[in-house]
This record gives structure tokens, C-alpha cells and sequence, in this order.
């Protein structure tokens, strides 16, 4: 039951199986959003890792900071 700002109740305008696919669908993007932003992350440590090896490390940290070195 949903109660309002004056202690009326309120009658969802949704039905249940409604609202849980809109909340299913608000999990999948935000799961997606992590495992996007985790595999970023891999790829940047893996460009770090590849400057690291190299002696100037130029051409991989010009890579991994877009062109700016």
C-alpha cells in the first residue's frame, strides 16, 4: 500500500509483474555499467603493463592516455 503526503492512500497504477520487469530491466543496465567499468579497467591496467615493459614506453602510454605523449 502506498500512502501519500496527506495519509491518503494511494492506489498503484501499475500492475506487480510490471513493476518487476522495470526493476529487472534497471538491474541488467547497472550490472552492465559494472562489468563495462571492470572491463575498462582490465584494459587500462593491460596498457600500463605494456608501457611498463617497454623502455621509453612512449607508444603505450601514448595509447593509454590518448595520444597526448
Amino acid at each position: 500500500m502506498l500512502i501519500g503526503e496527506e495519509g491518503q492512500e494511494i492506489v498503484p497504477m501499475w500492475k506487480e509483474e510490471e513493476i518487476e520487469e522495470f526493476r529487472a530491466r534497471i538491474f541488467a543496465k547497472e550490472k552492465q555499467k559494472l562489468k563495462d567499468n571492470a572491463d575498462k579497467k582490465v584494459q587500462d591496467q593491460l596498457k600500463i603493463e605494456n608501457a611498463k615493459r617497454h623502455r621509453g614506453g612512449s607508444a603505450a602510454l601514448g595509447e593509454f592516455f590518448g595520444g597526448l605523449f
